[in-house]
């Protein structure tokens, strides 16, 4: 199979700042594509979204949903997900070296191109431990469920945790999460790599890096309570937490298919038997792909693509038997240049998008046309 990409503009870009921090892509039920990213270097919550004909600039639409200080912002990967009442993003709220307020949680009901349509608030406070030197909360991550319900995961410094906290509806009130503690964090820097994920099959899924590796945890119910959750090692192949790139999504049959960058910049991938929390339940294979970021996700065939964003970015797909290398295809997208965060969805055509920074100061997006 051949992969032919458009892109949106030239220089394939819809914005620029001097310094990226995390990226995501998302599909409505509309096919509208909503890109939220985190300009840490220009203290913004970013929003791009478009609702057709994306392949011209022209189409699309852009604004600030919040502005505020991140002195940690190179380790911070912002978060987001659709709901039925809208965009959901969750990232750090330090506004100086000495303050940190926990998680900042902002959401967008409609018309996310205007600072109007967006409302944040401060979660969990007085979370920052200030003689560390690191902030608080640091690559807070977050899943949705079919109800709308959110999932989060984020670090808590003052206690060396990791936390798991659930809201089933009225979010932006801190009453309204349940929160437990998962894991005991070393730090500084704290590991600031880890990601939530909710498959309506076997429940919660997390992801976070340790000094033993790439852990993944999960729940199947009742997961504001300890008990509830088991664990086990995927990798120990993984180098500063600050450098590595993780993505999880769920196949149509439910399995799960995991991506991350290993201590030499290689492309791995993932998968796990069932039950995944099973001794040596996971299978993992390195790709010839060198990358500084991941996103993985499937299409309702099963099949799975693999973003990757080197000198450029780059997109593989594998039908079947993907723990063969050899049954990978990979295009590189020459007109996206490569090196920073990246972003994948499919839409309902099967049709890859990407969005993704480069090294300098580009965010990008690329559809994948056939």
């Amino acid at each position: 199979m051949t992969f032919t990409f458009d892109t949106v503009c030239t220089a394939c870009y819809v914005d620029v700042t001097n310094q990226w921090g995390g990226v995501t892509l998302l599909l409505d039920a509309h096919q509208s594509v909503h890109i939220v990213a985190l300009d840490w270097w220009g203290n913004r919550l970013r929003y791009h979204g478009c609702a057709n004909v994306c392949d011209d600039a022209a189409h699309w639409f852009g604004g600030t949903g919040d502005t505020i200080p991140y002195p940690y912002g190179f380790f911070e990967w912002s978060s987001a997900v659709l709901t039925p009442g809208g965009i959901d993003v969750v990232y750090t709220d330090c506004p100086t070296t000495q303050a940190c307020n926990g998680v900042r949680y902002a959401h967008c009901a409609g018309a996310c191109y205007l600072r109007r349509g967006w409302t944040e608030v401060s979660l969990f406070p007085g979370r920052a431990d200030l003689s560390s030197g690191w902030g608080c909360c640091q690559s807070t991550s977050l899943a949705a469920d079919s109800m709308g319900g959110l999932h989060l995961l984020f670090a808590d410094p003052r206690s060396r945790s990791l936390r798991y906290a659930y809201c089933g509806a009225n979010c932006g009130n801190q009453v309204s999460w349940q929160e437990v503690r998962l894991d005991t964090l070393e730090g500084p820097p704290l590991w600031p790599v880890r990601l939530i994920a909710f498959d309506p099959r076997s429940g919660v899924h997390a992801l976070y890096v340790t000094s033993a590796g790439l852990i993944h945890a999960s729940c199947a119910a009742s997961c504001t309570s300890a008990a509830s959750w088991q664990s086990e090692v995927v990798a120990t192949d993984l180098g500063e937490a600050s450098e590595v790139g993780l993505s999880l999504a769920f196949g149509p049959d439910g399995r799960l298919h995991l991506a991350y960058r290993d201590h030499v910049g290689t492309a791995k991938y993932a998968t796990c038997a069932t039950p995944c929390a099973a001794l040596g339940g996971w299978s993992v294979v390195g790709l010839p792909l060198r990358t500084s970021d991941v996103a993985v996700t499937t299409d309702r065939t099963g099949s799975v693509y693999l973003a990757t964003t080197y000198r450029t970015v780059a997109l593989s797909r594998c039908a079947a038997n993907c723990l063969d290398p050899a049954s990978w295809q990979t295009t590189l997208v020459d007109s996206a240049q490569g090196g920073g965060h990246v972003s994948i969805a499919v839409d309902s055509a099967g049709h890859a998008r990407i969005a993704s920074t480069t090294a300098g100061n580009l965010l990008q997006y690329t559809q994948m046309r056939q």
